[in-house]
């Protein structure tokens, strides 16, 4: 296994209750591939996490981002390492909740990945479990710090929001910038919008708030 690198991103959007992906441009048998993706609708339902078809891929998290009157917003993120099936494929496949109206979401994928050997033999360096944090009614985001074990690990920092708003200025203090790779909006009666970057933290500790 080499210095992890990016490999390319997919995003889209959708108005059913199936969101279809393509595949990460030269996606290779080991890459990591990460999922971020965001549903709403308008019918007072609580909803399930997105899905991957075949159930093949693993939640890291879930949370409802926003409630409002009827309106639901829920964000999910997922991750698989990939196969030779994976590889041969065009295209991934989400299942939405059955009352969701819309999706957006996105894929990256990188190369080089020990995947498992990070913690309890997962792909990741520490447990990713400041993901989803930090959701608040205001005009940023902000990530709780990661403090990195492995020198040279990949920073991924994903965002969703309940709006169709762009994503700009990803930095942290170690990397101090990351590099966009998703910025998909969906303008629909409920808007949506899911960004993604990533970034190397060079030797080991704390990335400090992102």
């Amino acid at each position: 296994i080499g210095q992890i690198a990016f490999r390319n991103a997919q995003s889209t959007t959708t108005s059913t209750t199936t969101l279809t992906i393509n595949k990460p441009t030269n996606l290779a048998v080991g890459d990591l591939m990460i999922a971020n993706i965001l549903q709403d609708g308008n019918d007072a339902s609580n909803f399930v996490d997105a899905v991957g078809n075949g159930a093949t891929w693993t939640l890291i998290a879930g949370t409802n981002l926003l409630t409002s009157g009827n309106d639901r917003w829920r964000s999910t993120i997922l991750y698989k390492v990939a196969t030779a099936d994976d590889v041969a494929a065009n295209t991934f496949s989400f299942d939405l909740d059955a009352q969701s109206d819309d999706g957006a979401g996105g894929i990256l994928a990188f190369s080089g990945v020990a995947v498992t050997g990070g913690v309890s033999s997962t792909p990741f360096d520490v447990t990713p479990g400041s993901a989803l944090t930090n959701i608040a009614n205001d005009n940023s985001l902000t990530a709780t710090a990661v403090n990195t074990v492995t020198s040279n690990a990949m920073i991924v920092m994903l965002g969703a929001a309940a709006n169709d708003v762009t994503f700009s200025n990803w930095v942290a203090s170690n990397p101090a910038t990351l590099t966009e790779a998703i910025e998909q909006l969906l303008n629909v009666a409920l808007d949506a919008s899911v960004g993604a970057a990533y970034g190397t933290r060079t030797g080991t500790g704390s990335t400090n708030t992102a």
